[in-house]
């Protein structure tokens, strides 16, 4: 019986190794959307699984470490987190994905893509003055924030830059 228990086991730990499935990674963007909401807007598990189209199981099932359980029995979201993200990040040869460790960093990349926004739409280059000579880190690869704005303009107008998006497909 004992032998029997291992193999299982065994066999679990094969399983959970197992590369997420498209279904999975959408999913896994849902939850990391109501994590966001949870934070930002102040909405209960509940209220911002309903927002992003979830259910709270799934919530707790992909983001549970960045949640944490009240004594009065609510979940509440953790001011950060460690969760890996797959972000769209800009760079001169255009966007490319990257992996962010943590909710500070993509938090960063958001910033960053809401001054180009704004750049793009008004010109202003006051948001982008924040991220001159700033990189963020992913996989031990420091990605430099791109503030040229002659750059941008050219990615820009090659359809290379949208805003639709800050999550990869694979979240």
């Amino acid at each position: 019986m004992a032998a029997r228990r291992r193999r299982s086991r065994r066999r679990q730990a094969r399983t959970s190794r197992k590369r997420t499935t498209q279904a999975d990674s959408g999913a896994r963007a849902r939850a990391l959307e109501a994590l966001s909401r949870m934070r930002s807007e102040g909405l209960s598990l509940t209220r911002a699984a309903q927002a992003a189209h979830t259910t709270p199981a799934t919530v707790r099932r992909f983001v549970g470490s960045a949640v944490t359980r009240q004594r009065n029995g609510r979940y509440a979201a953790k001011p950060s987190d460690r969760l890996t993200r797959h972000v769209w990040f800009l760079t001169r040869d255009g966007p490319v994905e990257v992996a962010l460790r943590g909710s500070r960093p993509a938090e960063r990349v958001a910033s960053y893509m809401a001054a180009v926004d704004r750049y793009l739409k008004t010109g202003d280059t006051d948001g982008l003055a924040a991220f001159e000579g700033r990189s963020v880190r992913s996989r031990n690869q420091a990605h430099l924030f791109l503030t040229d704005t002659e750059a941008i303009d050219r990615l820009a107008n090659a359809g290379e830059v949208s805003f639709d998006r800050l999550y990869s497909r694979r979240a």
